[in-house]
């Protein structure tokens, strides 16, 4: 078998798959579980300075392929989740702690928080595509790279980027956060804001009216950011979009991807979804001869012509 261990600023991942923010992360005990599942790592949900109740129902739409949430980052409040990461650590997988704020003062002060538990990265949620300004920072250079500086001053943690697709500053994003001080980026969060309308009723079936949007389709756009976002930055990248197979896998880890986050497929998979990713990839590694994932990291060629 092929070696599936990868890193991340210096943590070490048994294998590549990560589970996505806000997928089975309200709790400690559920992200332990997922991390005994196989995960090679495991995201808790979006955290925030304060407990929020989110967005009213309904808050997802589920339409096969396509999948429309806006669930309004609900969570218990930074100092109600210490010991939950805390818990999830029982698991004996890396954690990656989700945060937000309403600026980069905020986002400083949920590291402060939250640091307690030592986690070891912070995913800076700077692109949440259905939550009022949650996009803003995401598409701002300069603004993105003041949370990270902003959160850098209170915490030796590494810090991870989670990445908006909606924006034509991807790269510029990339850079401003590497330049910053961020040592990872996630890439991409949801698409959107999309929308769906019941037909009959001509009401939109998000109570929040629109919604981010994930699932199968989303990972060729996931795939294309991710090589655009490699081709400028040294830092690794989690490939976050579309992930269902160790085909869906090997196209984010070839475009410059050393791991790869899975969300919506744990609806259709389950906690199998992690096994299934990295047994696939095994073998996609053995029939390319390639005796480690990291030969395979960033190996996209030019086009024939």
């Amino acid at each position: 078998m092929a070696e599936l261990t990868t890193e991340l600023a210096g943590v070490k991942l048994e294998n590549p798959t990560v589970l996505s923010a806000g997928i089975l992360g309200n709790t400690g005990e559920i992200l332990k579980r997922v991390g005994l599942s196989g995960a090679g790592a495991v995201t808790t949900k979006t955290i925030g300075l304060k407990p929020r109740k989110g967005n009213k129902n309904p808050t997802v739409v589920d339409m096969g392929d396509v999948f429309l949430n806006a669930m309004g980052l609900p969570n218990p409040g930074a100092e109600n989740f210490v010991e939950e990461i805390r818990i999830a650590k029982e698991g004996g997988k890396p954690i990656i702690s989700s945060i937000f704020g309403k600026d980069a003062g905020e986002f400083a002060e949920v590291a402060k928080i939250l640091k307690k538990a030592e986690p070891d990265l912070f995913e800076l949620n700077i692109s949440c595509p259905n939550v009022g300004s949650g996009m803003s920072f995401g598409c701002d250079p300069v603004a993105a790279g003041k949370v990270v500086e902003k959160v850098k001053a209170v915490t030796d943690i590494s810090l991870s980027v989670k990445m908006t697709p909606n924006t034509h500053l991807l790269v510029e994003v990339a850079k401003s956060v590497e330049k910053a001080g961020a040592s990872v980026i996630t890439a991409i969060n949801g698409l959107g804001p999309g929308m769906v309308i019941d037909v009959e009723t001509g009401i939109p079936v998000l109570a929040n009216k629109v919604g981010g949007v994930s699932g199968k389709f989303v990972r060729p756009i996931a795939t294309r950011c991710i090589y655009s976002i490699a081709q400028a930055v040294k830092i690794p990248i989690i490939g976050v979009g579309g992930i269902y197979s160790g085909e869906d896998a090997a196209q984010h880890i070839i475009a410059g991807a050393s791991a790869v986050g899975i969300g919506t497929a744990v609806k259709d998979h389950y906690l199998d979804i992690f096994k299934k990713v990295c047994d696939e990839l095994d073998v996609i590694l053995e029939r390319k001869k390639l005796k480690s994932i990291g030969e395979l990291v960033g190996t996209v060629k030019e086009v024939l012509t």
